[in-house]
């Protein structure tokens, strides 16, 4: 199974964080660059605080160019009372990742981070309902991680990281869909091209979805989508992956 994540709540929702610095906004999560990011305001455990303004439904949430060391994720009816939807995971890594779980709808949501010792950061943060693509039988491929990308962290005086830089040279990569619903999948081919051609999306592949890049559609042409059978359609989608 693959996942494409474009789906994000936090586009037109009001997002707060329990620590900030003031030069390192949480409007910057969700801006669509992967230069600049929000940064907490002091060392230790951060959230980010989510109000959809109504009940919205999510199933993953995808993060990308990041110094994290655990993130999690909590729902809420009233925004006083939150449940874990996701119970604190811990990372030792800073490329992409993304996480899936069973649909909930709430209103308001919370995003724990931690980044052992350092002040957390994160260049876009994404919370929505994915998109599945079932993967062909046989001949799947797992695309080649971009080995070009580098992260590189700036320090002051007391050696505290206060900057990223994301550099990267896109590596192109075709997304391969088999036997799908005809009249759902162009539904979902729409509403992917009109976001996707805009920001970043998150796609995950292979066994526990443990691969993840971002990147955007790419070409004048980015779905391509041929009839395999009466109401059934295979697609091609063609991005750059930058992370």
């Amino acid at each position: 199974m693959q996942i494409i994540g474009y789906r994000n709540l936090l586009l037109g929702a009001t997002v707060a964080a329990s620590s900030t610095d003031p030069v390192a906004p949480v409007d910057n999560l969700s801006d669509g660059l992967l230069f600049d990011f929000w940064q907490a305001g002091s060392v230790g455990l951060a959230t980010i605080d989510i109000d959809c303004g109504a009940p919205q439904a999510a199933d993953y949430i995808g993060i990308a160019v990041h110094n994290l060391t655990l993130y999690g994720l909590q729902s809420s009816d009233d925004g006083v009372v939150y449940s874990d939807v996701l119970a604190d995971v811990a990372v030792d890594h800073t490329s992409a990742l993304i996480a899936t779980f069973a649909s909930v709808t709430a209103r308001y949501w919370r995003v724990r981070v931690d980044s052992a010792g350092n002040r957390p950061m994160i260049a876009m943060l994404n919370l929505g309902r994915r998109l599945e693509i079932e993967s062909p039988a046989a001949g799947f491929k797992s695309p080649l991680l971009n080995k070009k990308y580098d992260r590189k962290v700036s320090t002051n005086a007391s050696a505290i990281p206060v900057g990223m830089l994301a550099t990267t040279r896109p590596t192109p990569l075709s997304i391969q869909g088999r036997s799908l619903d005809d009249v759902g999948w162009r539904a979902e081919q729409a509403e992917l091209e009109e976001t996707a051609l805009n920001a970043p999306f998150f796609y995950a592949w292979g066994a526990g979805l443990n691969d993840a890049v971002v990147g955007w559609l790419a070409g004048n042409k980015p779905i391509d989508v041929s009839y395999t059978a009466p109401g059934r359609v295979n697609a091609k989608i063609k991005c750059d992956v930058l992370v």
